[in-house]
């Protein structure tokens, strides 16, 4: 009598793919088997059991963003053997788009300061993480460092002129702050105490000098506001810049 060993079929497990945004509902986790033969399903098949399917990053809903492993296991069934396929959980950041810089424009005089602060905007509603304390690095920037400098929020007036603030945040862990703020400076001198001198050049400049080797040019057409009538004449005046 000839005798025959049959060998369990095998069947996959392949967890599926899930994505979520950082602070959303976890999805459900789901798989697909294959390799059923004779017409066999996870219906009809003699003693089978379903694989249990697990993820880390779904412990609770306020998992950090990233990648998590998806784990099948623990299927049988009388005929087949298993194996099993991971998938993955991509839990993307929260996008912030309300947040913002105060103030959007700024005066100071040359050798004061003025303040830029940052709100870093409204996170995921229940157990996230705060954006307050979840970011990046803020980055400070000035299209006019000789004009008005910045660090960490602070503008610092050195030469009368205008310049643009620039403020952008790096992603934190769970949040990504989108697009970059901007704050207009203008730089004025404020009161100046200096000598006039009359376009000693022939130039149609007025200099006012506020040292001996450093001072100010003064177009003669200029009959705005900054330039007080104190300015067309020489001698040592005080004068509003």
């Amino acid at each position: 009598v000839q005798q025959f060993t049959i060998q369990k079929a095998t069947l996959t497990v392949t967890a599926d793919n899930k994505t979520k945004t950082y602070g959303d509902v976890n999805p459900e986790l789901t798989y697909q088997v294959t390799g059923w033969v004779n017409g066999e399903n996870a219906s009809t098949a003699t003693g089978y059991n379903a694989p249990d399917i697990t993820c880390n990053g779904t412990a609770t809903q306020y998992v950090n963003a990233g990648s998590y492993d998806i784990v099948a296991g623990g299927a049988s069934a009388n005929n087949y053997d298993f194996t099993y396929v991971n998938g993955t959980l991509t839990i993307n950041k929260f996008p912030i788009t309300t947040w913002s810089i105060t103030p959007t424009t700024m005066e100071v005089k040359v050798n004061e300061t003025g303040n830029i602060t940052v709100s870093y905007g409204t996170g995921v509603n229940g157990g996230g993480t705060n954006p307050n304390t979840d970011h990046g690095t803020v980055t400070w920037s000035s299209n006019a460092t000789s004009k008005a400098p910045v660090s960490n929020g602070t503008v610092t007036g050195k030469a009368a002129g205008s310049a643009t603030i620039t403020v952008s945040i790096a992603d934190g862990t769970n949040y990504t702050f989108s697009g970059s703020k901007t704050c207009a400076v203008t730089v004025k001198l404020g009161t100046q105490r200096g000598t006039v001198i009359q376009d000693p050049d022939n130039d149609n400049y007025i200099r006012v000098y506020t040292s001996a080797t450093s001072g100010y040019k003064i177009p003669k057409s200029d009959t705005s506001s900054r330039v007080h009538g104190a300015a067309r004449r020489s001698g040592r005046i005080s004068l509003r810049l």
